[in-house]
């Protein structure tokens, strides 16, 4: 929707299922829930229609960014 200052702004998804470009059934919700429970996980998008497979997108919490960034710590977080 826009608003009255002409902006755009996203209300919602327009459907949860999708198909790949392999005919493979895919649910959206399901696969964002367990993203986002991830601790090191702030925010994330789920998307993939018509592509060979799901991707999905995250950003990462101030924590989760002190980790990456400090390489004595950064192992700890990719083997979660």
């Amino acid at each position: 929707m826009l608003d009255g200052e002409g902006n755009l702004r996203i209300t919602g998804r327009v459907k949860d299922l999708f198909k790949t470009s392999k005919e493979s059934t895919f649910r959206r919700r399901r696969s964002k829930h367990k993203l986002v429970m991830h601790d090191a996980i702030e925010a994330c998008c789920v998307t993939g229609t018509n592509l060979g497979q799901p991707l999905g997108i995250v950003m990462l919490n101030a924590q989760a960014v002190a980790k990456v960034e400090d390489t004595a710590t950064r192992g700890a977080l990719n083997n979660r």
